[in-house]
């Protein structure tokens, strides 16, 4: 299983763009939701999203999992645990977009990656997993 979400699988966050996370969105969009639509099997998007009482009530060894990530390359970096604010992130093109609270619900790292958003139908399943 992998997780569909920008905090996983955005370049603004260090996710190379030949990833295996991005080959397997790949094959989402190419094959799998397009099988399912059309044989009509609902589509179920689970992703992070917690709310502040997940985040007391969470077993220490999760929130502290998220302190210190390991990048891509191998090198630590530091973005502050579950609930913690990315800030603002810098797109290719110069864009600005708010990175929000670590995991949280309804914030851009915890949003379904963008080209998976685009093939979102009402109808669809959403599970917030905490």
């Amino acid at each position: 299983m992998i997780d569909l979400q920008n905090y996983f699988l955005s370049p603004l966050l260090g996710c190379p763009r030949d990833s295996l996370g991005i080959k397997v969105v790949d094959q989402l969009l190419q094959r799998a939701i397009p099988l399912c639509r059309k044989a009509a099997i609902p589509v179920i998007w689970l992703g992070w999203g917690l709310t502040e009482e997940d985040v007391q009530t969470m077993p220490p060894a999760i929130v502290k999992g998220f302190v210190a990530d390991t990048n891509f390359e191998g090198e630590n970096r530091t973005r502050g645990g579950l609930g913690s604010d990315i800030g603002p992130l810098k797109g290719e093109d110069g864009s600005m977009v708010e990175g929000g609270k670590i995991m949280m619900r309804d914030q851009w790292n915890t949003a379904c990656y963008d080209p998976l958003r685009k093939v979102k139908e009402e109808g669809d399943i959403e599970i917030y997993k905490n």
